[in-house]
């Protein structure tokens, strides 16, 4: 749609309520504001909030957080909301972000819902088995994973991104190994395809790179030490100097 879009940091797992400790990480509205003001002179913005299904624990944490969910898709600021340099926004300025978020911005929920899938595809049982096709996923499914009040705030219309054929894992680890250094590459790519058929079986999803990326890394640095232990010279010479230090360091 080529506009300005922000997921990362407004993932539910990452999320950083007003007035939480941000343990390493910057409070996730001042985030949001930030990004509203950089995109202000766009024709629209995304705002993807992920891993939604973790937001429905009962716990004072999880009341916090679905409260400003609930303002983020009601387009409202919460109150007492600083910006990201915890100064006081002023009343013009949220007014500035609550318009842009009512009028300019897209908001997507996402998340894996693995429940739904599990009990869809296991066998049926007793004396009548139902043996219809799965059906769609509605709001209703939803509804036992979320709080109904955020469903509402949805869209009726749910999109369910189908499971990983082979050609998608294959083209997964070819675009990874793309990105990764000639020292890993060639492992890497053996290794991908060597466990292709059993990750397709498993369903292991965008995790099976990170597991080969881990296997690659373990089987080269093994290989790496023995060819560093093999190559040190066996005696360092006595007299060395800073101005004169060719030395080279194997990470």
């Amino acid at each position: 749609m080529n506009v300005p879009f922000l997921a990362v940091s407004v993932s539910v797992s990452d999320w950083i309520i007003l007035g939480g400790s941000s343990r390493g990480s910057s409070v996730t509205w001042p985030n949001i504001v930030k990004f509203i003001r950089e995109s202000k002179g766009k024709t629209g913005a995304i705002i993807f909030i992920d891993e939604l299904d973790k937001c429905h624990h009962d716990s004072n944490w999880n009341s916090f957080l679905r409260s400003e969910i609930f303002s983020l898709t009601d387009s409202r600021a919460p109150l007492g909301l600083r910006d990201s340099d915890d100064d006081d926004l002023p009343e013009l300025s949220i007014q500035e972000v609550e318009s842009f978020l009512a009028h300019k911005t897209m908001i997507i929920g996402g998340a894996a819902f693995q429940g739904i899938w599990e009990e869809q595809s296991a066998p049926r049982m007793g004396f009548n088995p139902d043996s219809h096709q799965a059906h769609s996923t509605e709001l209703s499914d939803l509804a036992r994973f979320l709080p109904r009040e955020l469903v509402n705030r949805f869209s009726s219309e749910i999109i369910v991104l189908p499971r990983l054929a082979r050609t998608d894992y294959e083209h997964m680890i070819d675009s990874f190994a793309e990105n990764l250094s000639d020292i890993w590459r060639k492992r890497f790519l053996e290794l991908g395809y060597e466990g292709l058929d059993l990750a397709v079986r498993h369903q292991k999803g965008v995790r099976y790179a990170e597991e080969i990326l881990m296997a690659t890394i373990v089987s080269e640095r093994g290989g790496m030490d023995n060819f560093v232990r093999e190559k040190a010279p066996e005696e360092v010479p006595e007299e060395s100097s800073d101005e004169d230090d060719d030395s080279i360091f194997v990470f």
